[in-house]
């Protein structure tokens, strides 16, 4: 159970299956986005059996995936959950995303900066120093949309959203927040759980071998570039869940974290 619902599992004619429940509709896109996804790696997800929308709540029947989570099963399944969502970003770079959930890399910055000087909740030299390095993200931005195409961006890759098949592959769950956008800002959730488990240059060598956008040595770099973004994303929909959700705090201590983790990226 959780604000926005509910994740049960049933039995259905001696099978297993997985029924998420949402409300309020959070993310109204939810089914479509799985959908794209299965249609572009079948193997990496879950199966989406049957969902309903309601204009109040939301229905999705999973295919149940046995087998221990990524987080159970240790750093080697961490690496293996690193190359899969590659994948998955690389075959969804050449699929059909038009009408799937996106957003605009380029203005991610100016919104939150334009959010945080509506509400004044943060403290006024951590916004003055994001502002003060608006140019070289804006640049940034400019670099990672020049070279990596669109694809589906998952911003919670961690141990406890992958499930370890029997012959060590792993399935990716909860993709409902995902959106398409730049597939490289997932990897901000993901190495945070490396680095918790002491394996993020193999975590990243995994994710970064998987996908073709540039040289070895570009990607690594842009790597870098949306690692110093991602927090911000993440910040600007923290921010938008609160509101949708009527919460009272627009979530002020996290996005505090996450502008100081931005922040301690960028290069003085």
């Amino acid at each position: 159970m959780k604000r926005w619902g509910a994740t049960g599992l049933f039995e259905v004619d001696g099978e297993y299956v997985v029924v998420k429940h949402a409300s309020p509709v959070v993310y109204p896109h939810a089914a479509a986005v799985h959908r794209a996804v299965e249609r572009a790696y079948p193997q990496a997800t879950a199966a989406l059996l049957a969902h309903d929308d309601h204009p109040v709540w939301q229905r999705c029947v999973f295919a149940f995936v046995g087998g221990p989570t990524v987080e159970k099963t240790g750093p080697a399944a961490l690496v293996t959950q690193a190359r899969t969502l590659g994948e998955v970003q690389s075959a969804m770079a050449d699929a059909e995303l038009s009408g799937l959930p996106h957003y605009d890399l380029s203005a991610i910055p100016e919104t939150l900066l334009t959010d945080l000087s509506r509400v004044a909740d943060l403290d006024d030299e951590l916004v003055a120093g994001l502002r003060r390095h608006l140019p070289t993200l804006q640049r940034g931005i400019e670099e990672l949309t020049a070279v990596v195409p669109s694809s589906i961006d998952h911003p919670d890759v961690q141990g406890t959203n992958g499930l370890v098949r029997d012959d060590g592959s792993v399935v990716l769950l909860d993709w409902e927040e995902a959106r398409v956008g730049c597939p490289m800002l997932s990897l901000d959730r993901l190495l945070q759980e490396a680095d918790e488990l002491g394996n993020v240059p193999d975590v990243l060598s995994a994710y970064l071998d998987a996908v073709p956008w540039g040289s070895a040595a570009e990607r690594r770099r842009l790597a870098g570039i949306a690692l110093q973004v991602a927090p911000l994303k993440l910040a600007v929909e923290a921010r938008e869940y609160a509101q949708l959700l009527d919460l009272p705090d627009p979530h002020t201590r996290y996005v505090t974290r996450l502008v100081t983790r931005s922040l301690s990226r960028i290069p003085d």
